[in-house]
């Protein structure tokens, strides 16, 4: 027997697919009063959704450096010296336990959307680009980490003066905070999905047309984004149809037997 579908408004679709966002409790508000218009100079309150929030434990600077060069091999070293000194410093100036990412390089030709040339003269620019990683101590309070973020972007600044003296080209994102081990939270995300769930099902269904959910798919990895300072929120993919299903003798849903 096929599961029989209902159908509500909104999020109360039972036959869309039931999402760890739809239906969540669990959201971040910056402030209550998110529908009153801010003043000239001050940023609106958002809503952020979310399955938990949770403290940042590290602050994320993007970085990337370039050479403009005629040998790519030659290159390498220079800036390799450079990131040396950049991630050295940053430990200095920080305090704190720095980790680099290196994530790519690549030769790009010299000007806007020109190709390489087959000229072995031909100049180009080297880039090596990452992330520096800075650890973000749980006994900081606001302050302190306000101050961290501070001393990052005069690093950046004070960086990007020094290559130019070496002709070098020094990019920097602004610091974003972010958690080092996301997935460490992901039994407690998944517990929540299901509570949630549960909770839902028993409000929505009637005795005679009870509620479970079908062809669900593996949880994806957990996803996090940086609502502030003192708060980053998670959330965990997590997709499931619910329907009617009436139960087989075995007490199973009959759209899960065999599965």
């Amino acid at each position: 027997m096929s599961p029989r579908r209902l159908s509500f408004p909104a999020c109360l679709l039972l036959s869309c697919l039931w999402t760890s966002s739809c239906g969540s409790a669990g959201v971040s508000r910056a402030s209550d009063f998110s529908s009153l218009s801010s003043p000239p100079g001050v940023p609106e309150a958002v809503a952020v959704d979310s399955d938990k929030t949770v403290r940042p434990d590290m602050l994320v600077v993007r970085f990337s450096l370039r050479q403009e060069t005629d040998s790519s091999e030659k290159a390498l070293p220079v800036l390799k010296a450079a990131v040396d000194r950049y991630v050295r410093a940053a430990a200095e100036a920080t305090k704190s336990e720095v980790v680099p990412r290196l994530s790519g390089f690549g030769v790009e030709a010299a000007g806007y959307g020109r190709k390489m040339s087959s000229d072995s003269s031909a100049r180009g620019q080297v880039v090596v680009h990452g992330a520096l990683e800075v650890a973000l101590p749980a006994t900081l309070d606001f302050w302190g980490r306000s101050a961290l973020v501070a001393k990052l972007l005069e690093l950046a600044r004070t960086t990007a003066t020094e290559a130019e003296k070496q002709e070098l080209v020094a990019s920097f994102a602004d610091p974003a905070p972010a958690l080092r081990d996301p997935e460490s939270h992901r039994a407690e995300l998944l517990e929540l999905w299901v509570k949630r769930t549960r909770a839902f099902t028993a409000t929505a269904q009637v005795e005679s047309a009870p509620l479970a959910p079908v062809e669900c798919t593996p949880p994806g990895a957990v996803q996090q984004r940086a609502v502030s300072l003192e708060e980053v929120a998670l959330t965990l993919p997590v997709s499931c149809r619910l329907a009617v299903v009436p139960a087989s003798a075995g007490g199973r849903p009959v759209a899960a037997a065999g599965k």
